[in-house]
């Protein structure tokens, strides 16, 4: 606690706001927080500009500062032909899952069980893992998510321009292959593109679930993220 408090004073409140020339510190820190309290979400700059009390073009501005100095990242939606069915707002993201468990006052694995923000905590997760992963990796692959305007979606879509690996990310300790529906959709539209479809879950056993017009399908525990 102590070392992420010193990390947002020191690094947020002082290098950014001299670094970024923030002449509304107290919008700044709202906005930060705002963000934590809507990673892995939509983001809705409307909604953000009305909750921080900032005008568009500084809401723009705050947020570039956050990205370039990867604070947040955002993500984009995956499109195909039929892109009119996508939602075309980005996702939301803060990079380091400690700073967001610390803002959302999680201080124990008990507090993150019990948190409405579990999801989103551990969405995060396997994002900053995705985005650490492709600044090493020899093939870096296009991350995106992908949601339609009737609510199917996958959290996110990985592309290496030969083909795609879907990954959904779920809170819970089992998995069933109700959990794979989306997925599956996303295969059965988009025939030949996938190779892989995963179910990243809270569990410790990597565990088939068969296949999808020929896709292997699998659950994999979150932690094999962390190595």
């Amino acid at each position: 606690m102590l070392w992420f408090s010193s990390y947002i004073r020191t690094y947020i409140e002082r290098h950014l706001h001299d670094m970024g020339n923030i002449r509304n510190l107290d919008g700044f820190m709202r906005l930060y927080l705002s963000l934590a309290l809507r990673s892995a979400n939509l983001l809705n700059k409307a909604d953000l500009a009305r909750d921080c009390q900032l005008d568009n073009k500084t809401l723009d501005n705050y947020l570039g500062i956050l990205k370039h100095t990867y604070q947040i990242a955002l993500l984009k939606p995956w499109f195909n032909n039929a892109a009119k069915r996508l939602v075309k707002m980005p996702k939301v993201f803060m990079l380091d899952s400690g700073i967001l468990c610390h803002l959302l006052k999680l201080s124990s694995a008990e507090d993150l069980q019990q948190s409405s923000q579990r999801g989103a905590v551990y969405e995060t997760f396997v994002l900053s893992e995705l985005v650490k992963a492709n600044t090493y990796a020899a093939q870096p692959v296009d991350l995106s998510f992908y949601r339609t305007s009737d609510g199917k979606k996958i959290d996110f879509v990985l592309d290496n321009g030969k083909g795609l690996v879907l990954l959904e990310v779920k809170a819970a300790h089992s998995v069933t292959l109700a959990d794979f529906r989306y997925i599956s959709y996303f295969i059965g539209q988009n025939p030949g593109r996938v190779v892989q479809g995963i179910v990243l879950y809270g569990g410790e056993r990597v565990l088939p679930f068969g296949e999808s017009d020929g896709v292997r399908l699998w659950a994999v525990p979150l932690g094999m993220l962390a190595g």
